[in-house]
């Protein structure tokens, strides 16, 4: 019996998500939180509140692009 997989509500409108879909490298995410288990995205959380959400927020809650730097 195929297991009916479960698509992101957001996913027409997410802006990471299009990034994700033009990337094979970033294949996992995809498979993982706009087609798995979306209810665990920092994305869909913050729309399911109706807050905005920053287009660089990756689903994980970190920001893409921001590096953590550490002090020497």
């Amino acid at each position: 019996m195929p297991v009916e997989e479960k698509n992101c509500p957001q996913m027409d409108s997410c802006e990471m998500y299009e990034i994700f879909r033009n990337s094979g490298a970033l294949g996992t995410w995809k498979a993982f939180f706009c087609k798995a288990t979306f209810e665990n995205c920092a994305r869909y959380k913050l729309v399911s509140l109706g807050r905005s959400v920053a287009p660089n927020l990756m689903p994980n809650g970190e920001l893409l692009g921001s590096a953590k730097k550490t002090s020497p």
